[in-house]
């Protein structure tokens, strides 16, 4: 008796082993790419949170894309954390801070979120210097 007619017989089906490998290897597969794009669909839990209020701090103290260190002022980029935003040029340096947990110095301390940017400061009317805006967020 040959052995397709023995499967026959028996009324059980069997599977070649190279094609149960291929399939197990396609499910495998198929399982790796889809934990990978669940992965990559989960929100960062680490936000950037010294950049935002960088741009925020820039955006409210920019006049014509200037900066005037009158207007600088930092908004409080959640309820738990302190911000401390620093303006300096070779003429003098402007400091802001919110929150009660904010920074005393920027770059001191470690843990503290840091962002920083080239900027034009109005240091008098009509004289503008380049200086460096820094913002320190502590959560």
């Amino acid at each position: 008796m040959a052995a397709s007619e023995r499967i026959a017989a028996d009324g059980r089906a069997a599977v070649e082993p190279v094609a149960a490998l291929i399939a197990l290897v396609a499910v495998g597969a198929a399982l790796g790419l889809y934990a990978g794009a669940l992965a990559d669909a989960a929100p960062d839990r680490e936000r950037d949170l010294a950049g935002t209020t960088l741009d925020r701090v820039e955006r409210d103290a920019a006049v014509g894309g200037v900066v005037d260190p009158s207007r600088l002022s930092v908004p409080a980029p959640d309820p738990y954390a302190g911000a401390t935003a620093m303006l300096e040029t070779r003429r003098g340096s402007w400091v802001a801070r919110s929150g009660e947990n904010a920074p005393d110095a920027i770059g001191r301390a470690a843990g503290d979120d840091i962002a920083r940017a080239t900027v034009t400061v109005r240091v008098a009317p009509g004289e503008n210097a380049r200086g460096t805006l820094s913002v320190a967020v502590r959560r």
